[in-house]
């Protein structure tokens, strides 16, 4: 009888190495995984950053490396959003910069991040308030719409 759980013990004992083991590589391949999303997301902020700081060819190939990885290590939707601002991959117009928040705010979610202010998330990927106003413009948050690049105050609903 002892022998037997003792036997009962050591399979036990056994099974739950095993399926740790096994969780543990599964956790930590996602946790690579994830690093190497975060990279790429780095790397195409940086390299946006420096095309539209006019750096050039260099920087564009970067881009690229970086995009190419961000397909390779990101959910489908990610993937979706990064091609929608890749159709016209702009941002001086604030719907370029609209969809760049967009596939940004897709990754964040991805990496198990909270919700962010989309405004601060411009403010932060664009500078200063004057991009925030564009955006909220676009969004209808504020009194004032986006036209030409200059805010005019918005038509009221009512006129």
């Amino acid at each position: 009888m002892e022998v037997a759980i003792a036997l009962g013990t050591l399979a036990v004992g056994l099974v739950g190495v095993v399926l740790g083991a096994l969780l543990t590589r599964q956790n930590n391949k996602r946790a690579y995984g994830e690093r190497l999303l975060v990279e790429a997301l780095n790397d195409a902020a940086t390299a946006i950053a420096e095309v539209a700081g006019g750096e050039g060819k260099s920087a564009q190939n970067r881009y690229a490396s970086a995009v190419s990885r961000i397909a390779l290590h990101a959910s489908p939707g990610v993937i979706a959003k990064f091609r929608a601002f890749q159709d016209d991959p702009t941002t001086t117009t604030t719907d370029g910069r609209a969809r760049l928040i967009e596939a940004f705010d897709a990754a964040r979610k991805e990496l198990g991040h909270k919700d962010a202010d989309e405004e601060d998330i411009a403010v932060l990927l664009f500078g200063g308030t004057e991009p925030s106003l564009m955006f909220r413009a676009k969004c209808e948050t504020t009194p004032y719409v986006a036209k030409g690049g200059v805010l005019v105050e918005r038509p009221s609903a009512s006129k």
